[in-house]
């Protein structure tokens, strides 16, 4: 739609590296993968700065605190949002049931998903974003949605 998109890092490196990286995937350890992510997402938000207008993040660091929150995991001092803004607007996809499918790198149970929701919820409501809900509807209708949200900002 002529908008950049910067991809889903998590998804790649589960694809790419797998148990190559000595655990470091989320069913292993948490932790270790999510400071991988981090230090990726953290390059894709700098990246971001070379386009002119509105840059969609699949996902953003934000994601990673949540997935330590839902997991239970401490969250390291070092990872601090604060130098990485993001529209105060945010788009949220809540968990569907009727179309969620697990694969190699969505290895979780729909459980899983309502629990990282409920954490995404949290973490952008609390830094003070305002979240969009996005609805359940066909994805011609889903970008029409957002596209609409968009141009009225």
């Amino acid at each position: 739609m002529g908008y950049p998109v910067l991809h889903e890092i998590s998804r790649d490196i589960i694809t790419q590296e797998g148990t190559k990286l000595g655990g470091e995937d989320p069913w292993r350890n948490l932790l270790a993968f999510s400071e991988v992510i981090w230090k990726l997402r953290s390059a894709q938000h700098r990246e971001a700065a070379q386009y002119v207008g509105d840059v969609f993040f699949d996902r953003s660091l934000l994601d990673t605190l949540s997935y330590l929150q839902a997991g239970d995991k401490p969250i390291p001092e070092w990872m601090d949002p604060t130098p990485f803004p993001y529209h105060y607007k945010v788009f949220i996809f809540p968990p569907w049931e009727a179309i969620y499918r697990t694969d190699d790198a969505r290895w979780e149970p729909f459980e899983t998903a309502v629990q990282v929701h409920e954490s995404l919820v949290s973490t952008y409501s609390s830094l003070g974003y305002e979240l969009i809900e996005v609805p359940r509807k066909s994805v011609e209708e889903r970008v029409e949605f957002i596209l609409n949200v968009v141009q009225r900002t």
